[in-house]
């Protein structure tokens, strides 16, 4: 009786105990559904941002489409303003040939008469206005291409700043997801939420992956315009250099008029001159007449027969030390120069001429208003020591260059002197002529080529600055690159020098001078090869 007492008072314990077991069990079932239900809830709430952000980003994709739909209109703008000036352009060359018309009208007349000279004179001016007024629209338009970069300099950072977003709301989604998923897959909790859940998810994931491939798009396009804009602003500083020749030109038309009226009154009082002055008078109606001279730009026959003259060639060469033609152990060669009868090209103050020396191909540079032998050969003589300047910072350039880029060299020139056919003494500047594609890198004032390939040229005239200790820079780069020689053969280079007090002016009307250098630095922006160089970056005084 007594073992069956304590037995069950044994069982009624453990009875107890089971049932404390099973309620703190229940217990801890309870509190792990409720915080797992939290978690739940806050896994929906992070969706559910996620969803907001989405349409946040649609929103400012779609703002962004906008911006550039208006920026498409302003490059329209843009293009119009340029076709404007192309008109203006056209008209004033028009206007040119008819006054220049008038001129040859009048040249046959021994004394010019005082009117039709005022109305000439008033003539001139009014295309010196208009040229002017024309340079201030194409500035007004170099501004709005300034604007036009800006603002896609801007969109570029905030294309840059959505992408950012995007790829962080997407990884944040991929994070939610797992969690989520590790959640619903729990048989007790999940259910069938998991499959809509999940649905949602790569409905959402799908729709990121087209808002970024659209993003994508539209940062090319941005890109596109970009590369549009700056040919655009190519194209409209070498109308601006066009109209500085035109204008070149004009003056030069009429500073000829002028001295053909001053050597006529001239012929006039000094009788014993008569036959020296009509002979000036000649040659400067001459150069008046090859203003109007069509070019022939079809590609030379080099087989051809051309007119050849007996000529000598001057061999000069330079001091470097003071950066001066030394022609003090010159000599003269005897050659035979054949030089096609139409010029090939027009600048503002000379004709070229495909030609030979010999058997050597050869580019001769005549002047327009040929003046007597002796100041012909001082402006040859100018423009050949600018050539072997430029030569010789090239030399310098290329022992400092960074390893492995490619040479930059100038072409073989010369100054030839010859009889002409009235049987006067007449002088030509040849150099060897350059076989390929012809580049322009750089100009003496503004412009700057945008191809990467322009680089080095552009290095070049960095280095021209800072190696002639801050006073003058070779520009106006241009020639032929020939990738199998790596190298640069470069030909008719200008050059900005500050002119020190007293110092005389050289190196010819292509020499800016301060102006121009500080022009050209104003554009030019340092690339991979000025910061190998160390070239420091330039300064003004």
């Amino acid at each position: 009786m007594r073992t069956l007492t304590v037995t069950s008072q044994g069982l009624t314990q453990a009875n107890e105990n089971l049932t404390q077991n099973l309620t703190k069990e229940k217990t801890e079932r309870e509190a792990e559904r409720s915080r797992m239900q939290g978690e739940l809830e806050e896994t929906e709430e992070a969706l559910g941002k996620a969803e907001n952000r989405q349409k946040e980003l649609e929103r400012q994709s779609g703002a962004l489409k906008e911006e550039k739909r208006r920026a498409e209109e302003e490059m329209k703008l843009a293009e119009e303003q340029r076709q404007r000036l192309e008109n203006l352009r056209r008209e004033a060359l028009s206007q040119q040939q008819s006054l220049e018309a008038r001129l040859q009208d009048q040249k046959t007349n021994v004394v010019v008469d005082q009117e039709e000279k005022e109305a000439l004179k008033r003539g001139l001016q009014k295309k010196v206005e208009e040229t002017i007024e024309l340079e201030q629209r194409q500035r007004q338009s170099e501004w709005e291409v300034g604007e036009k970069e800006a603002k896609i300099r801007e969109m570029s950072k905030m294309l840059e700043a959505l992408q950012d977003d995007l790829d962080y709301a997407q990884d944040d989604l991929k994070r939610k997801s797992y969690d989520l998923t590790e959640l619903l897959r729990d048989p007790e909790y999940g259910g069938d939420m998991y499959d809509d859940l999940h649905g949602d998810f790569i409905r959402i994931q799908s729709e990121n992956h087209q808002l970024r491939d659209d993003l994508q798009g539209l940062k090319s396009e941005m890109e596109l315009k970009t590369l549009e804009l700056l040919r655009v602003k190519g194209e409209m500083e070498m109308l601006k250099v066009e109209q500085e020749k035109q204008a070149k030109e004009q003056e030069q038309v009429r500073k000829a008029e002028m001295e053909i009226w001053k050597l006529q009154e001239l012929a006039k009082i000094d009788e014993s001159r008569e036959q020296e002055l009509k002979l000036a008078i000649a040659k400067k109606r001459q150069g008046l007449e090859a203003l109007n001279q069509e070019v022939d730009v079809t590609p030379p026959d080099w087989n051809a027969s051309w007119p050849s003259v007996g000529a000598f060639s001057f061999d000069h060469r330079l001091d470097e030390g003071t950066l001066q033609l030394d022609k003090s152990g010159s000599s003269r060669v005897a050659t035979t120069l054949s030089i096609k009868e139409k010029p090939f090209a027009k600048g503002s103050f000379r004709f070229a001429y495909y030609g030979m020396d010999g058997g050597h191909r050869m580019v001769f540079k005549k002047l327009i208003f040929s003046q007597d032998f002796e100041k012909d050969l001082r402006d040859h003589e100018d423009n050949l020591k600018l050539h072997m300047v430029a030569s010789y910072y090239a030399d310098e350039f290329n022992r400092a260059k960074p390893y492995g880029a490619p040479r930059i060299s100038y072409v073989r020139a010369r100054i030839y002197s010859y009889r002409d056919n009235d049987g006067s003494e007449a002088c030509v500047f040849g150099e060897e002529v350059l076989e390929g594609k012809f580049t322009k890198y750089n100009s003496n004032e503004a412009y700057v080529n945008p191809d990467p390939e322009a680089d080095l040229p552009q290095t070049f005239s960095h280095f021209t600055y800072i190696h002639s200790g801050r006073k003058l820079v070779i520009c106006d780069i241009q020639g032929c690159y020939y990738p199998g020689k790596r190298e640069f053969l470069m030909t008719d280079p200008a050059c900005n020098k500050i002119l020190a007090q007293g110092e005389a002016r050289e190196f010819g009307d292509s020499n800016l001078g301060e102006k121009g250098l500080n022009e050209f630095f104003a554009h030019h922006r340092c690339n991979q090869f000025c910061y190998e160089m160390n070239l420091a970056p330039p300064f003004f005084s």
